[in-house]
C-alpha cells in the first residue's frame, strides 16, 4: 500500500494524491509580529514603515531614523518615536506639510515691512536688512535705524556750524556770527555791517 506525503509548506489534497500550498499566515499570522505574506510553499514576515525585521525573521524592531539619517529634519532636531520620528524646528524654520522636515521661514515674504528703512534679504534660518543710506543696523534688533551722522562725525558741516540730525540724513546750520549754507560758513563782520547801516541812515 502507498501513501503521498507533501513537502513542508504544502498540505495533502482531499484526493490524497496531490499537494496544495499551505497558507501559513492563516494560523497565528504565521507567528509574524506584523505582516505575514504567504508564498508558494512558505511565507515571509515583514514590517510596516518605521520598523525593520529582526534577525529572528518574525519580530519587528523600531528604526531610529535620527541615528540612521542625522540631517533628516533639515533645520531642526530629530526626535525618535515608536515607528516614526518628529522634528523640533529651530527658530527661523517651520515644519513642512508632512511634518517630517523643517523648512526655512521666509521672513521677508511673511513680513514685507520688517526692514522699514532697508531691503530685506532672506537667509537660511533668518534674514538680514540691507539699510538705505543714512541708516545702519541696530545690533540689538538687527533692524535699520537712523544713523546719527552728527554723533559719529559722518558729516561735512563747517567747523563754525552746528550739525542737526534728521531721520536718515542731517543738516548743517551756521553758528551765530557766521553766514553760509552750513557746509561753508563765513564770519560776519559786524563792524562793517554796522558802519554800512549808520551811513545809509544819515
Amino acid at each position: 500500500d502507498w501513501q503521498c506525503q507533501c513537502n513542508p509548506g504544502y498540505v495533502l489534497n482531499p484526493d490524497k494524491k496531490s499537494c496544495l500550498n499551505e497558507d501559513e499566515c492563516m494560523e497565528e499570522n504565521g507567528y509574524c509580529a506584523d505582516i505575514c505574506t504567504d508564498t508558494e510553499g512558505s511565507f515571509i514576515c515583514s514590517c510596516t514603515p518605521g520598523y525593520i525585521l529582526s534577525p529572528n525573521g518574525f519580530d519587528c524592531i523600531d528604526i531610529d531614523e535620527c541615528v540612521e539619517e542625522p540631517a533628516i529634519c533639515g533645520g531642526g532636531r530629530c526626535i525618535n518615536r515608536e515607528g516614526s520620528y518628529t522634528c523640533d524646528c529651530l527658530p527661523g524654520y517651520e515644519p513642512a506639510e508632512n511634518g517630517h522636515l523643517c523648512i526655512n521661514v521666509d521672513e521677508c515674504a511673511n513680513n514685507p515691512d520688517i526692514c522699514v528703512h532697508g531691503n530685506c534679504i532672506d537667509t537660511e534660518g533668518s534674514f538680514s536688512c540691507e539699510c538705505y543710506e543714512g541708516y545702519c543696523i541696530s545690533l540689538d534688533t538687527m533692524l535699520c535705524h537712523d544713523e546719527n551722522e552728527c554723533e559719529i562725525g559722518a558729516h561735512i558741516c563747517d567747523a563754525n556750524a552746528e550739525c542737526l540730525n534728521l531721520d536718515g540724513t542731517y543738516t548743517c546750520q551756521c553758528s551765530v556770527g557766521f553766514d553760509g549754507n552750513g557746509e561753508e560758513c563765513n564770519d560776519i563782520d559786524e563792524c562793517t555791517d554796522e558802519l554800512r547801516y549808520v551811513q545809509s541812515t544819515s
